[in-house]
């Protein structure tokens, strides 16, 4: 999910200081930048006709889209009497410290820039007009009560992160299994035979002589030879589909009534 947090100054040091310390941070220079939306000499006056030009629309339409509302006016409004310093990151934690750098070097509230004049030519937004009491020429006569009300707004960020849902471990191993196989087997056995013979000789000498005679035996034995062949492949895979999922959270703010105590009956 990618974040934009934007920082806003009321000059162009404490714009440039807020810079130096998201570089020591380690924010590359590739994810922030200053944007000077407005003059020096424009500064003084407070309540003037801002017109948005073409770069500053499309900024802020990138960050709030086209439609006119709230925030768009009033970022654009504050936007165009400072100094904006806008960072870019993917992650929450770096756009969270990203935003406690800018806070610390300076940055100022919106509603601090929203004058009288951007309530007048946006009545409809009244109701989010901060109140207070005017400090101007008080000097220091001026007393303020000690406990303090916080107006604290809530926002939702909403992202996304993996987590393990399952999986397949597959495991091969080596058994052995024992095989017989019936063979008729030849095996050869010499006998000697012998039978009472009674005939005449006619030639002793030839019938007198050393002689030999021998046959061999031989069976046949089994003969085992083994050969492996793959019969099966096995992989894993998996399918990947997006699925649509609503979100619906809620978020509290404060809202602050304002009531004048003061007694309109006066006794003479």
């Amino acid at each position: 999910m990618s974040y934009t947090v934007v920082g806003m100054f009321p000059n162009n040091e404490l714009a440039n200081e807020a810079s130096k310390k998201l570089s020591s941070a380690g924010f590359p220079e590739t994810d922030y930048r200053v944007s000077k939306f407005r003059s020096e000499g424009e500064y003084a006056n407070d309540d003037y006709d801002y017109e948005e030009d073409e770069s500053t629309r499309g900024f802020w339409d990138k960050l709030f889209g086209s439609d006119d509302n709230y925030d768009r006016k009033a970022y654009s409004y504050a936007g165009s009497k400072s100094n904006v310093v806008t960072v870019y990151t993917e992650d929450k934690e770096r756009a969270e410290e990203a935003s406690r750098i800018m806070d610390e070097a300076g940055a100022i509230s919106v509603d601090d820039q929203l004058s009288d004049d951007f309530y007048t030519k946006n009545p409809q937004y009244s109701d989010k007009k901060v109140m207070g009491i005017a400090d101007t020429n008080l000097g220091d006569n001026a007393n303020y009560a000690d406990d303090k009300i916080q107006v604290v707004n809530e926002e939702v960020n909403v992202g996304k992160k993996e987590v393990e849902t399952g999986g397949v471990r597959v495991h091969s191993r080596v058994i052995e299994k024992p095989v017989e196989e019936n063979l008729r087997l030849k095996e050869e056995r010499v006998y000697i035979k012998r039978q009472p013979v009674n005939k005449a000789i006619t030639d002793a000498d030839e019938v007198f002589q050393n002689k030999t005679i021998e046959m061999t035996e031989s069976k046949e034995v089994p003969v085992v030879e083994k050969t492996a062949r793959v019969v099966e492949e096995i992989s894993i895979g998996k399918n990947v589909e997006n699925v649509e999922h609503t979100v619906a959270e809620t978020v509290r703010e404060t809202k602050v009534d304002i009531e004048d105590t003061t007694s309109n009956n006066h006794h003479n």
